[in-house]
């Protein structure tokens, strides 16, 4: 059996050697009733109560001890059905086959009781307790189907055929497959072209202005007096250029559809708004004293008076009318 078991993977192997064990155990009861009744003086049922008890203790008691011990466990409930099976069935062939060697007459009568009763007991006891583990969903077995299906049927070889079907599909329908090993297949990149209209676009009208402050401010400028508005917007101006220097666009109305060829207009617009005013000229600019036509008179006389002289000669002190 073990060498069969290693060397033969077949689910159909394994089905019809179940057939064959359950019909040799079957047979093994029949040939130690008989051989254990085969004497008048030794009948089973004309033993003493001392061996009637002695004999099926063991698998009523092993039956209770297999089932605490798996449920503190914490063991799935057909591992204990398996474990509780195990601990309380015994092979009696093998006790029938020590008695046939080591006895002979009438003590062979006696010893073939032993494992004929046990079989017995054991057949009766784990019938039932194996009815009440089907019954509760405890083994593999559907509880909605015929006993004799359950009975002539291996579940542990139909779920390990089930197995091996889903993780054939699994490789078969994956194209990533290398060595048997499943590869995950990196997600298609997204062909599809995303764009969104510009025209369609709705700009988010900013949120509405403060309350603008007004006061007057009186300022003298150029010896004259000036009233100049002192206001939120007033102060506002110089902020309408964004650090490249160019305009700011104003923001649209609240809840307008602002398109682009309308933003083009309005940034050609702010920028003649907006135009800087002409540079002043060198004789504009701060600390330079612009010449006076008295002044360039009379360094031009001078100049022609003295051509040799220097030209701190010809030089003349400004009047102080002249500034």
């Amino acid at each position: 059996g073990l060498y069969c078991s290693e060397t033969i993977h077949s689910h159909s192997f394994n089905a019809h050697a179940n057939r064959v064990g359950n019909f040799a155990g079957i047979a093994l009861v029949i040939f130690s009733a008989v051989m254990s009744n085969s004497d008048e003086d030794s009948q089973l049922w004309e033993r003493e109560w001392i061996f009637y008890v002695g004999v099926a203790a063991p698998c009523l008691l092993g039956l209770i001890i297999a089932n605490i011990l798996t449920t503190g466990m914490e063991l799935l409930k057909p591992e204990r059905v398996t474990v509780s099976i195990e601990c309380c069935y015994q092979n009696v062939g093998i006790a029938a086959s020590v008695a046939l060697t080591m006895f002979e007459g009438d003590e062979l009568a006696q010893a073939m009781g032993v494992p004929f009763y046990y079989g017995l007991v054991e057949a009766v006891i784990l019938g039932i307790y194996c009815n009440i583990a089907w019954k509760a969903n405890w083994t593999k077995a559907p509880s909605n189907i015929n006993i004799f299906k359950a009975i002539g049927t291996s579940y542990e070889v139909v779920t390990a055929e089930k197995a091996e079907e889903n993780a054939h599909d699994k490789h078969t329908s994956s194209d990533g497959e290398e060595g048997g090993a499943l590869i995950a297949k990196p997600p298609e990149p997204d062909d599809e072209f995303h764009y969104v209209r510009q025209d369609t676009v709705s700009v988010v009208s900013p949120p509405p202005a403060p309350p603008v402050s007004t006061s007057t401010i009186t300022t003298t400028t150029g010896g004259g007096k000036h009233d100049v508005e002192d206001s939120d917007d007033h102060n506002n101006n110089n902020n309408n250029h964004d650090i490249d220097g160019l305009p700011i666009p104003p923001p649209p109305p609240p809840n307008a559809s602002y398109s682009p060829s309308k933003a083009n207009a309005d940034l050609r617009r702010a920028a003649r708004l907006d135009r800087p005013t002409k540079e002043p000229s060198f004789m504009e600019a701060p600390g330079v004293i612009p010449p006076t036509p008295r002044s360039m008179r009379a360094k031009k006389a001078g100049a022609l008076a003295s051509p040799g002289a220097s030209t701190t000669a010809g030089k003349q002190e400004p009047l102080l009318g002249e500034f």
